[in-house]
């Protein structure tokens, strides 16, 4: 479609963990969330620990998947968008392998997010963290993590068969609200498989009625602070999509 998307409110932070600074580290997440017009995006890339450039592959990976999708050219069906995702990460592995003579595994990262239009709404996930959608009516969506054979292990798109693991599902109800986050949020976003109370929910009421500089700099704080600290001392990346409707 190409009606205008009416969106209320779009934006993200991410903090560099506790354990990232002791060690000298850069915050290795990385988010896009954008407007085009027709359509709205947004993107988290968690890099992995591990991997010595993994930063510079999160940056990459978010802002090519976000200018990919939100061109005007591409039809937004489940089967184009999973399509377009493959062909743009692969492309920008091979860049990144060329331009610095290293192993794709040196950016490893996983990528989420969600894309929509006026009328529908898809979200993609590789690997750990979470997005969460809600609607007008209570619906609830959640992308739940995908781990490996042990709880610390996930999936990245720098993986040889790493399609296999990619996940693209259509909401199945119109969203009010959509945030995608790396896994140094989920651990007070979800609970027991579900929403956690008191945290996403707030949220999404309160950053509409902020400017988007106010809204940031309360996140900035509140994940990291001692309390988030606490539960996580990963980096941590919010970033979100609120509609307006009626």
């Amino acid at each position: 479609m190409d009606n205008e998307v009416t969106t209320s409110h779009s934006g993200g932070v991410s903090i560099c963990g506790a354990s990232h600074i002791s060690k000298g580290l850069p915050c290795q997440d990385a988010f896009v969330s954008a407007n085009s017009g027709s359509r709205v995006i947004t993107v988290v890339s968690d890099g992995a620990g591990s991997a010595s450039h993994s930063d510079i592959g999160a940056q990459h990976f978010v802002k090519t998947i976000a200018a990919t999708l939100l061109d005007a050219a591409l039809q937004p069906l489940t089967d184009t968008i999973r399509q377009k995702i493959i062909e743009a990460i692969d492309e920008v592995k091979q860049t990144l392998c060329d331009t610095y003579r290293l192993d794709p595994r040196q950016f490893a990262g996983t990528l989420l997010g969600a894309i929509c239009n006026d009328d529908d709404c898809w979200v993609f996930h590789v690997g750990d963290g979470a997005v969460v959608v809600f609607g007008l009516n209570d619906e609830v969506y959640i992308s739940p993590p995908e781990n490996g054979e042990y709880a610390n292990e996930t999936f990245f798109v720098t993986m040889p068969n790493w399609s296999q693991h990619l996940r693209v599902n259509q909401v199945p109800f119109r969203p009010t609200a959509i945030f995608a986050m790396s896994d140094g949020v989920t651990p007070f976003a979800l609970k027991s498989g579900g929403v956690a109370s008191g945290f996403l929910q707030p949220i999404s009421k309160y950053l509409p009625t902020q400017t988007l500089a106010v809204g940031q700099n309360l996140l900035q704080q509140l994940l990291s602070g001692e309390r988030a600290t606490a539960l996580c001392d990963d980096d941590k990346t919010l970033s979100w999509i609120l509609f307006k409707h009626g």
